[in-house]
């Protein structure tokens, strides 16, 4: 029987975000989605009342520029859908504020 891989706790993760972490191996980098919410029995689908920490992985991407574009799609749709973006121009507004942020983390990186 094959060892079942643990999932990745946010506290392994490189942060990009508010939210959003990765990780990387010699083949590839993988975004992770990252925050908080309440623990639920798996089999069957109830809520424990405990809040746990969560990394769920959202895909695999061969170069950090894919990883980024990814970030920022998923971001975006996020924020949209949360603030109920009804229009091209406030979705694209919102795209820029998630484009800046993500932006500022990369350029406050020391290389």
């Amino acid at each position: 029987m094959a060892n079942k891989k643990e999932p990745k706790k946010p506290s392994e993760l490189i942060q990009i975000i508010d939210g959003y972490a990765f990780d990387y191996d010699n083949m590839n980098y993988t975004l992770y989605e990252v925050g908080q919410r309440e623990a639920v029995i798996q089999r069957t689908r109830i809520k424990t009342g405990e809040v746990k920490e969560y990394a769920d992985p959202i895909g695999f991407y061969s170069d950090i520029k894919g990883l980024c574009n990814a970030c920022l799609n998923a971001a975006t749709k996020k924020a949209a859908k949360q603030a109920n973006v009804k229009t091209l121009g406030d979705f694209i507004m919102i795209m820029e504020q998630i484009k800046n942020e993500i932006v500022s983390a990369v350029q406050n990186t020391s290389i």
